[in-house]
């Protein structure tokens, strides 16, 4: 194990074979009945304003964190979360979410919230833990995906973030969490994070089979994500929205038809 600087406590140590997805999730892919033989990954490619959908069984991974640290990962939140993300069609948190009356329920725009605050399958910390870990671990490393380097940038928040993961601190301001459950779907995505076009704040997201997680950093978020924030919000709210799998669909289709489906990945996707 080759020797250098954490990117996590930022001190000299061995360093491991860090993934930025924990390899488990990839598992969850290739259990899939009808699924293909190696995971569905999606990634954004801002030098060409586009996304790539490659059919791979490699792993984004790296040597970055140390042994410490990556054990802070897994039991802070990957364990746990890796435990509830869809075997089938969705997340086990799906169907405890279907047993619930909505806080908000817009049916037209297929859009609704949650509250989880005082159930004990919605673990607050661990689900945090998870979503802002595989953030800040875009943010701190730049990550070979496809053959280019690829790193997220959060500025200011990065030092309160890596806190939070460090355990040094609760949840910062300006900071914001979204936590959605994706209803049934036959196909299974993971999508690596990514940041969206830049308006009033900087937003970036991810999927990981059935989940999905957006972050919001800036003194200008949205209200309407202020009422979302899981973190801090007492209703701790939940979105649950397919959404975010229309649009992966669309861009599915766009990649397939364009051409940037490679070998037989567009065969297989729409036969």
């Amino acid at each position: 194990m080759p020797y250098g600087l954490c990117k996590l406590c930022l001190l000299p140590n061995e360093l491991a074979d860090s993934h930025l997805i924990p390899r488990a999730a990839f598992w969850h892919l290739r259990n899939t009945v009808d699924g293909p033989a190696n995971p569905m990954l999606g990634h954004y490619r801002p030098e060409e304003n586009r996304f790539a959908l490659v059919e791979t069984s490699k792993h984004v991974n790296d040597f970055v964190f140390c042994h410490s640290c990556e054990d802070i990962f897994n039991k802070g939140g990957e364990a746990w979360t890796l435990d509830r993300l869809a075997e089938t069609d969705t997340s086990p948190l799906f169907h405890v979410l279907s047993k619930l009356s909505p806080l908000l329920d817009d049916k037209e725009k297929d859009f609704r919230v949650f509250r989880t605050d005082g159930l004990n399958e919605f673990d607050t910390r661990k689900i945090t833990h998870f979503g802002v870990g595989v953030f800040l671990k875009a943010a701190v490393h730049a990550w070979r995906v496809s053959g280019v380097a690829r790193k997220l940038h959060f500025g200011p928040y990065e030092g309160p973030l890596r806190a939070v993961i460090l355990g040094k601190s609760e949840f910062p301001q300006h900071c914001h969490l979204m936590f959605c459950v994706q209803p049934p779907s036959p196909r299974k995505v993971i999508s690596l994070p990514y940041e969206w076009q830049k308006r009033s704040c900087r937003s970036y997201s991810f999927e990981v089979v059935g989940l999905e997680f957006v972050l919001s950093l800036g003194k200008q978020i949205p209200i309407w994500q202020k009422d979302l924030n899981f973190p801090t919000h007492p209703y701790r709210p939940v979105i649950s929205t397919s959404f975010g799998q229309k649009i992966n669909e669309e861009l599915t289709r766009r990649l397939v038809h364009g051409g940037h489906a490679k070998g037989n990945l567009g065969k297989k996707i729409y036969g």
